[in-house]
């Protein structure tokens, strides 16, 4: 399989997702987790059935799914999205602030690729957002200056990387913001500075969703191509949107795992897209 990653809409071919096998909730790690754990932790049935529910779901609709190396670290690593991001034809294995082990040497093996490091700073997948011809980089809770002047510095002049400051609070720029179709995009304008967001008007047309769609990981879903995404059964309001969009919603009932703090984009890595033609 051929690695292809410029948009976060192009056609879906194959995706990289963890394990749920064995997860464990331990202390509370963000703010979502904060609020569900209070009342009790997550069932473990329903997160495996559910996390197991959305790759069934993505092969129905054609999309090769691979997993991490089932090391038993990984096995409680139900989000995939953070460790490793592809770019163009590259993967970069990311720095995360919580460091991870050696996630994925079984898939680069199986590929032929050998993942570029990012040496320095921090640098997570949540916060990497692709564009035909720009890469958006969320700064905030957890990539830094240090990461994107990384980024900026290994894409040189083939692509425009803009940073986009996060308000405090905000963990990932995914749940903030997230492109559908063709020129639109889902946004928390409360979740973004105000230069920063000046950025993505200037490219997109902007869907505003409100705090209580946000707080529940409605912007984080995952396009399968421009017509279609996969999005949460529940979110009704953003599903008409969509639909209002010209976008099939697929949806997927992932309650249970929204619970941890991700969505259907945070529990995967695109490997591979069709490359993104605007119309």
């Amino acid at each position: 399989m051929k690695l292809f990653v410029n948009s976060e809409t192009g056609p879906l071919q194959a995706v990289l997702m963890g394990h749920m096998d064995r997860y464990e909730p331990g202390p509370p790690l963000n703010s979502v987790q904060r609020h569900y754990f209070a009342k009790g932790p997550p069932r473990k049935d329903l997160l495996l059935a559910q996390y197991e529910g959305l790759a069934e779901t993505l092969a129905r609709h054609g999309v090769r799914v691979y997993r991490y190396d089932p090391a038993p670290d990984n096995l409680n690593r139900p989000f995939a999205r953070d460790a490793v991001v592809v770019m163009g034809s590259a993967a970069i294995r990311l720095a995360m602030k919580n460091r991870a082990g050696p996630l994925l040497p079984a898939l680069w093996r199986d590929l032929s690729h050998e993942p570029v490091e990012v040496d320095r700073g921090v640098l997570e997948g949540g916060d990497i957002l692709q564009d035909e011809n720009e890469v958006f980089v969320g700064i905030g809770e957890r990539s830094n200056s240090d990461g994107l002047a990384w980024l900026t510095e290994w894409m040189g002049d083939r692509r425009r990387v803009t940073p986009i400051h996060l308000a405090p609070g905000i963990l990932h720029l995914d749940v903030v913001f997230n492109p559908v179709g063709r020129d639109a995009a889902l946004i928390y304008p409360p979740g973004i500075r105000p230069e920063s967001l000046a950025e993505l008007e200037r490219r997109y047309r902007l869907l505003p969703v409100t705090a209580e769609e946000q707080f529940g990981l409605g912007v984080n879903l995952l396009s399968l191509s421009p017509e279609k995404v996969i999005s949460l059964k529940g979110m009704d309001r953003i599903n008409r949107l969509l639909v209002g969009e010209g976008i099939e919603v697929v949806r997927v009932v992932y309650d249970e795992v929204v619970k941890l703090g991700g969505g259907f984009r945070c529990s995967t890595v695109a490997l591979a897209r069709k490359p993104f033609c605007p119309l």
